[in-house]
């Protein structure tokens, strides 16, 4: 949630679209973010701050502030290009909005334990492994 504002801000500054690594390298430039800071891992050997700034975006794409249907290109919606900077209140209900968009479609989604194994059909024993042989 921290770097909503300033991925909308690197954008802004970047014309309104760039490649991630352009809006990534301005947030840390212009937040101070440290070398070390940007070379932290984390225990999955996954930077840490280029980990928090994509879920950023993928909450800002999910909240239609940010448009990234084409790869490598994060571009601000209109919704993004006019709305004003996002106060710590209004980003947390972004989050929480995206959240519950997710919520609410985990709830709908039907899980493998709630078909019946009357209606999936039997798996067919591959071929390469020969005919079945009956138990007694």
């Amino acid at each position: 949630m921290q770097y909503f504002a300033p991925i909308i801000a690197a954008l802004r500054a970047l014309s309104g679209s760039g490649r991630p690594g352009e809006a990534t390298d301005w947030v840390a430039a212009n937040l101070g973010v440290s070398d070390d800071e940007r070379s932290e891992l984390t225990a999955t050997g996954i930077v840490r701050f280029d980990n928090a700034v994509a879920w950023a975006r993928f909450y800002l794409a999910k909240a239609a502030i940010i448009d990234a249907s084409k790869r490598g290109v994060w571009t601000l919606t209109e919704k993004g290009r006019t709305m004003p900077t996002p106060s710590h209140d209004e980003v947390y209900a972004i989050f929480k909005d995206v959240q519950s968009q997710f919520q609410r479609g985990l709830r709908r989604a039907p899980t493998r334990s709630s078909t019946s194994s009357r209606t999936r059909r039997p798996r067919r024993r591959p071929s390469h492994l020969g005919p079945t042989t009956e138990r007694k």
